[in-house]
């Protein structure tokens, strides 16, 4: 009978252990095949959560009708990703919310999570490939993610909307704008690090960056200058298949909220249905 008690010990402890592994996604929706389908993936920026992208799906879903299904994943301090709501294989472009627990983290940390939300959904729905949207710092968490070797072994990222993205940071001394620019005033180590690694980006991915200018006299959304909005350009505008910009000005144009407009919906919705887009556009501006 002693012997059979370390043995039995070392059973529990196993099972106790596969049971912990598999706690990592406890709530983990019903696998269904959605190889046919091409989600919109939607980040938050930080200080944001799980309803950051609220008024946005509802217009996408009820207005537009781009969508008909909405998931949301959150990224847990631990890793582990805890899903709400579900899909069905009637799904139509649906809308899937990546959050962070740790929300004020830093982008590359994100972007690790995004891998990890991506890997997972590609399991349970074989996802092939989806579109993206992301405000503000989960613009550049996509960014991170889009530049990194392991997002060539997961589903093809096809369109990518960032929304008041701050590639070349918040400093308005180093961010002087001018509409035409071709360099940004001073390139600071965030933007440097984007452009050493913008060979990896898929030379078929197309871009809509939507920014903010509260005022002529402004050159920012309230937080994130103009030209650090903008600098998208220098990454993408050579290394993508179509490359657009947006530029909303006007009291609505605040980067809290940009990403919650109107106009911002409407531009989303004309971006991510238009099929046949072959552009390359820059500093349109919006009222």
């Amino acid at each position: 009978m002693r012997k059979l008690i370390p043995a039995l010990f070392f059973t529990i402890a196993f099972l106790l252990s596969g049971c912990a592994q598999e706690s990592k996604t406890p709530n983990k929706p019903q696998a269904v095949n959605l190889a046919s389908k091409t989600p919109i993936l939607l980040v938050h920026g930080s200080g944001g959560g799980i309803h950051s992208f609220d008024e946005l799906a509802d217009r996408l879903t009820n207005e537009y009708q781009l969508s008909n299904e909405r998931l949301t994943v959150t990224v847990e301090n631990d890793g582990s990703l805890n899903y709400s709501g579900h899909l069905t294989k009637n799904a139509k472009r649906p809308l899937i919310v990546v959050a962070f627990s740790q929300n004020s983290a830093e982008p590359t940390e994100w972007a690790e999570g995004l891998e990890a939300v991506i890997a997972d959904l590609h399991s349970s729905y074989q996802l092939d490939t989806f579109d993206a949207v992301g405000h503000s710092n989960g613009g550049l968490a996509l960014t991170h993610y889009l530049e990194s070797k392991k997002a060539k072994n997961t589903p093809k990222l096809k369109k990518l909307v960032v929304i008041g993205s701050p590639f070349n940071d918040l400093e308005g001394e180093d961010n002087i704008f001018q509409a035409n620019f071709t360099d940004v005033t001073k390139e600071t180590a965030t933007l440097k690090d984007f452009l050493s690694k913008q060979k990896l980006i898929p030379d078929k991915l197309e871009v809509l960056s939507i920014a903010g200018n509260l005022a002529p006299d402004k050159e920012n959304d309230g937080i994130v200058p103009l030209e650090s909005a903008l600098a998208s350009r220098l990454i993408f505008k050579n290394h993508s298949q179509v490359y657009i910009e947006k530029v909303q000005t006007g009291e609505n144009a605040v980067h809290q909220t940009l990403h919650e407009t109107e106009e911002t919906a409407k531009q989303i919705n004309w971006f991510l249905k238009n099929d046949r887009l072959s552009t390359k556009k820059i500093f349109e501006t919006t009222n």
